[in-house]
């Protein structure tokens, strides 16, 4: 008896915390699928393809989504010289098979529930993180998660792509290194490399935390709180480089099948230049988000962020702008939750300016997510 008052009292205790985390879940959550469910009926549709049916899973089914469920279908597959499946990263599809079998559920609906767990994760996560340096009363930890959540590309969270996971596991990762949990928080970095190729810029904040953050006295504890578990970070994607070397005889694959997307190391401004010769207005939203990446980069400054967070911030936005095409630039730095803590803290004594950047960023979200969902070319 006394074992299920302790639980009772935990799962209140739980509700209680974050109950405001998943009002601004659940309720995001929804308002994608009326806007989804609306826009598949009132807009017409495009060229691409477009998976049957309205549920909000379906409804996310398309592009990089077909990639992950090819893989799930057929393995791992390598065409010299053309788009082949070794340029995704295998965390997100192993799951995907995992759910698969133990349930029998399609891709979609596994892969929607995969990404949504993992979303609904990385919001506890982003506001518990946040806390650590904006303590209650502040509502900066709250503004944070509602800003995540109703950011232009929050409907790539919810689809089958790596970018739920890719929040969970590295806000995941600095929120245990920030506790001193070294050993679970590289094993979460791990993961994250596994996850995405990008995952490996995690090592940036959480180096600067292990060293340059360190305090008198943090080494105790015992093993497990040792800094040097940082050097297990990478394993994800030495495994997989490992496995395409055994497949393919070539351990960077995902690197020279980026060729066949388009996309290669360049300078920004050849990047600049390339988005400036995109058909209106896709040129201008990719230069847009650029633009604003660059901004709240240096609002993460300006806010006086922690040093390693603001680090991260560049990094993210330095590695998308060294590619040819800038076309996922959007999607790839929604991942960069310094973005929305730094604008959160911003405008903390400002409700209206507030309440703007969320309609702002809403509204864009709402024209994105139609054309997404109807068949358009996005990001």
């Amino acid at each position: 008896m006394s074992r299920i008052k302790r639980t009772g009292s935990c799962a209140a205790s739980f509700f209680a915390q974050e109950k405001e985390v998943l009002l601004a879940f659940f309720g995001t959550r929804l308002l994608l699928w009326i806007i989804g469910w609306l826009a598949f009926y009132w807009i017409k549709h495009g060229d691409y393809k477009i998976f049957p049916g309205t549920q909000l899973w379906n409804l996310l089914y398309h592009w990089d989504s077909f990639w992950y469920a090819r893989i799930v279908a057929r393995g791992y597959e390598l065409t010299p010289g053309a788009q082949s499946s070794v340029d995704f990263f295998p965390l997100l599809p192993i799951l995907i098979s995992g759910l698969r079998a133990v349930t029998g559920m399609g891709t979609a609906l596994a892969g929607f529930l995969i990404s949504n767990s993992a979303l609904l994760t990385s919001t506890i996560f982003l506001r518990r993180l946040v806390a650590l340096d904006f303590p209650a009363p502040s509502r900066v930890p709250e503004r944070t998660v509602w800003l995540l959540l109703l950011c232009p590309m929050t409907f790539f969270h919810s689809a089958v792509y790596t970018e739920a996971l890719f929040l969970a596991l590295s806000i995941g990762s600095l929120l245990l290194a920030r506790q001193g949990r070294w050993a679970p928080a590289a094993l979460a970095g791990a993961f994250l490399t596994g996850a995405h190729g990008k995952g490996i810029l995690i090592l940036v904040p959480l180096l600067w935390e292990a060293f340059a953050e360190r305090k008198e006295g943090d080494e105790s504890g015992g093993v497990f709180r040792s800094r040097w578990w940082l050097v297990i970070v990478p394993a994800g994607l030495v495994s997989f480089m490992t496995y395409l070397a055994v497949r393919f005889g070539d351990a960077i694959a995902f690197l020279h099948g980026q060729a066949a997307f388009h996309r290669e190391l360049a300078a920004p401004w050849e990047g600049l230049e390339i988005a400036s010769r995109y058909p209106v207005p896709y040129g201008h939203f990719f230069i847009g988000m650029v633009v604003a990446g660059a901004g709240l980069c240096g609002l993460c400054f300006v806010m006086r962020l922690r040093r390693s967070y603001c680090f991260y911030a560049v990094a993210m936005l330095v590695l998308c702008l060294s590619t040819t095409i800038w076309e996922s630039v959007p999607r790839y730095l929604s991942v960069a939750f310094p973005f929305y803590l730094a604008l959160a803290a911003a405008t903390l004594r400002s409700e209206s300016l507030y309440i703007m950047s969320v309609a702002a960023s809403t509204a864009l979200m709402v024209v994105c997510l139609a054309l997404y969902v109807c068949g358009y070319f996005m990001t």
